[in-house]
Formats: structure tokens, sequence, C-alpha cells
């Protein structure tokens, strides 16, 4: 394995041996493994946790992730955060809030420490999942190509990366990993929770799959890499348009040029509206073909009342020849 991401993170992710990183650390065995491999490879780290007050066993992950960051010698910030009260406020899921709010804290410890990237351990089957879980909602090919190992801009940051190098790693190989290296990572209960859909797929729906067609999980990986080279040429063609379109952006609202958006061909309009939710909720993930057809069919033929509640809190209003 140390060989394999030792190469992830040259050739992919374009780090050398100086490059300070942010790494997240959860507890669980995918963070600890990666916090591992990139402190035997020689990378100078600093270790972060969040804290979301969700599971009674969060006080003990927090006092094994900072262990592991004194055993090896390594800096360590960390933070508490009220998920639930955030998810109310903002119109959130649960999960949302705590993935905007978890991602929100590393970047800016990132950016205080000088670090040059953020690297968290997503794994093969959170990438078989994620995808999954954008097929099931109607998503477009933005949801379809999953996570990428390398993410710039990002949600969070045009400047600094996002890396994901265990993402072709399968959660088998980092648990093998944990044991030949005698890490004791924590286990998540929540992991085994029905109530979550993620906990869902991966619980019945992937199994059942695989009970259809063999290897389904692979083929969901090839699935993603396919999608992201097509999704990569839209994204190119996508910036000119929202230079074109975009009149003026907020912290709370974005304006764009009614007909300018309407002259865009359909793809590309899709595209600028979901890049309005994303700026407007980062992190929010349960954006469906639905929404996008609603905010499209609105900007089509707005109704006399010339607005419209739409999703998350957000509402589109037309006024003269802006959105």
């Amino acid at each position: 394995m140390l060989d394999s991401l030792d190469l992830v993170l040259r050739d992919e992710c374009g780090l050398d041996k100086s490059s300070l990183l942010l790494v997240g650390v959860s507890g669980g065995p995918d963070s600890l493994c990666l916090l591992d491999v990139l402190h035997r490879l020689g990378y100078p780290l600093h270790v972060a946790h969040v804290n979301h007050l969700l599971r009674s066993q969060s006080v003990s992950e927090l006092q094994l992730v900072q262990q592991a960051a004194v055993q090896r010698g390594l800096p360590f910030s960390s933070t508490e955060v009220d998920v639930l009260a955030y998810a109310d406020q903002e119109t959130l899921t649960v999960e949302e809030a705590a993935r905007s709010l978890r991602y929100r804290f590393l970047f800016t410890i990132a950016q205080q420490t000088g670090a040059q990237a953020v690297v968290v351990g997503h794994n093969a089957d959170d990438q078989v999942e994620t995808v999954l879980l954008h097929l099931l909602r109607g998503s477009g090919l933005a949801g379809l190509r999953g996570m990428s190992v390398r993410a710039l801009p990002n949600t969070w940051s045009t400047a600094l990366p996002l890396l994901r190098p265990l993402l072709r790693t399968w959660r088998t190989e980092i648990d093998v990993y944990c044991v030949e290296n005698g890490l004791q990572p924590a286990q998540d209960l929540s992991n085994l929770d029905p109530t979550y859909t993620r906990n869902r797929l991966r619980l019945e729906l992937i199994p059942l799959l695989e009970s259809y067609q063999p290897g389904v999980r692979g083929r969901l990986m090839n699935l993603a890499k396919l999608v992201s080279a097509e999704d990569d040429f839209l994204s190119d063609l996508l910036e000119a348009s929202w230079q074109s379109c975009l009149l003026q952006q907020g912290e709370r609202f974005i304006e764009l040029h009614l007909e300018r958006l309407r002259d865009q061909p359909l793809a590309l309009q899709r595209r600028l509206l979901r890049r309005a939710v994303d700026l407007l909720r980062p992190g929010l993930m349960d954006i469906t073909f639905d929404h996008i057809e609603r905010a499209l069919q609105f900007v089509r033929q707005p109704p006399k009342t010339r607005q419209t509640d739409w999703m998350a809190g957000l509402r589109l209003i037309v006024e003269g020849e802006s959105l």
C-alpha cells in the first residue's frame, strides 16, 4: 500500500515530501490508515479532528486521534460543532450539516497552518456508495462521477486542493493494513444504523446487486471514471457561460442574467443552476433531477408572482431581466 499511495500522492496529487498536509482524522480505520501511511512516507503533517457531538463515543474518538498525533510527534487541532442546530438553521440533513461544518474547519486550519492541501480518507467503497446514491437521487454527470482524487477548485477553496489518495483502495485492504500495522481504530456504531440511506446501500442494496451481478462494485468504479472525463469537458465549457450570465454574487444570493441563461444549451443551463446551489449551500448533497427541472421551468415561464420557493431554503425570484 505504501508504494501505490506514494505514486498517487506524487503523480495524481502533485505533492512532494516538502508539502505540509492537513489530515482530517475521525479515528476510524480509513483516516487512521491514511495518517499512518502519510507519516511513514515522510510527509510533514498537521492532524485535525471534528467532534460532531452526535454520538456517545465522540469523546473516546477525540482522545484516540489526539493520542495518534502525539505518538507520531504531530501537531493537532480539534473543534466541537453543533450539527443539529446548524442543520435546522440552514435547512440541511444531519449528514449534510456535519459534512459542511467538518470541511469548513479543515480548510480553516489548513489556511492557518500554511498547509498545501487537505487530505481525507475516502476509499473505493465510499466511491461506489456515492455513485449509487447519486444514481438513485437522479443526479446528472456531476453526481455520477463521484469523488475525485484531487479536487480543485472545490466547495471550500479555490486555492487549496482536497485530496483523497485512498479513493481506489478497498475497505478490506484498509482493514488488513490496520491489523498488520497494529492500528486500533474506533468503530463507528452509527455505520450499522439503517436509518441512514448510505448505510442501507452498504448493508443491503450493494450485497443484493452483487448477487445479481458479481463485480458490480468495480463496474460502478469504472462508470465513475468514464463519467468523470465527460464531466470535465462540460465543466470547461461551464466557466465561460457562468461569467457571461453572472451579474452579482453575495453571501446569500446570486443574480443571473435571465435571457443569457435561457440562451445557453440545456446541459449548461442545468449546470449553471447547480453551480448557484453549490455556492449558496456548500455541502448540500440531495439535489435531484426534479429540483433542477423545476427551476428550469420557472426560468422558461415565471409565474405571475415572479417568485417561488425552490429547495433547502432557497427562493427563485425574477426581477426585470434578472434571476
